[in-house]
């Protein structure tokens, strides 16, 4: 069976998207939640919103302990 994937947030260097069997449908039709990199590699579903997002700002927040912003000196 197909999987579809419909963007719905890019934040940092991820993508989260809901899955769908078929190409245009509704929101009463998603089957799951992906978060993905920018170039496609799936790195967690989830069969809810929430759970997608939550597991994305963890990884948003690792990703910032990692590679800090840099500091602006004025």
């Amino acid at each position: 069976m197909a999987e579809f994937e419909h963007p719905l947030l890019i934040q940092g260097r991820y993508r989260l998207l809901a899955l769908t069997p078929r190409p245009h449908t509704g929101s009463d039709a998603i089957t799951g939640f992906a978060v993905t990199t920018l170039g496609g590699d799936r790195l967690h579903v989830a069969p809810t919103l929430s759970q997608a997002r939550a597991w994305l700002q963890e990884q948003l927040r690792q990703d910032a302990l990692v590679h800090p912003p840099p500091v602006r000196r004025r």
